[in-house]
């Protein structure tokens, strides 16, 4: 993880644990849910709904892929896992489609290139022609890439703290770290920001 997305990452845990704290709104809305079949985990508003949909590739091939979202009033969250086990070779350039076409979404805003634990991916923020706030993390791993979105109301700050609570797991449910010897992963600032909290 890059110094800027640690202290990012961070400054959201702060703030995710203290709404999560005994007494506050947030406390009955906001939930970490973990798949350990399509191996994520993510903040989301409730129980996500899980879908199975078709994704179509750069060069036009269909591949299975599951969504997972939820809706908090005007705002919606979605993981997406898109499995190119049956098309390896379409995985080359997977990232780089996935961006492609949230930019034809509206007007480009954040467009970098983004890690997660040291797995390399993008995050792309842009304003949609109605006005929302889209923001976008896109990660492959493996055969699997997984796609983590926030779409708010406009004027509304964007959904930052769900796109960066994404972790990728392994089939034990650790965390999957790529990242040199040493380095805190997203999960581990997470876990010490809650013992911070309940040592309150």
């Amino acid at each position: 993880m890059t110094i800027s997305k640690q202290i990012s990452f961070f400054a959201f845990a702060v703030l995710a644990f203290s709404s999560l704290l005994p007494g506050t709104a947030s406390a009955q809305a906001w939930a970490y849910y973990m798949n350990p079949e399509h191996q994520f985990s993510a903040l989301f508003p409730g129980e996500p709904q899980e879908r199975e949909i078709t994704y179509e590739t750069a060069n036009g091939f269909m591949v299975p892929a599951h969504v997972f979202d939820a809706q908090r009033r005007d705002s919606h969250y979605s993981i997406t896992v898109v499995d190119f086990s049956s098309q390896p070779g379409e995985m080359e350039g997977a990232v780089a489609h996935q961006a492609a076409m949230v930019r034809e979404r509206g007007t480009p805003g954040y467009d970098e290139f983004a890690q997660l634990n040291g797995i390399p991916g993008h995050a792309i923020s842009v304003v949609a022609p109605d006005g929302r706030q889209i923001l976008s993390q896109m990660y492959l791993y493996e055969t699997r890439l997984y796609i983590a979105e926030g779409n708010e109301p406009p004027n509304s700050p964007p959904a930052a703290h769900f796109t960066q609570s994404i972790d990728i797991h392994h089939p034990d449910g650790t965390s999957v770290n790529l990242n040199p010897r040493g380095e805190t992963t997203r999960a581990e600032i997470l876990q010490n920001r809650a013992r911070e909290a309940e040592g309150q």
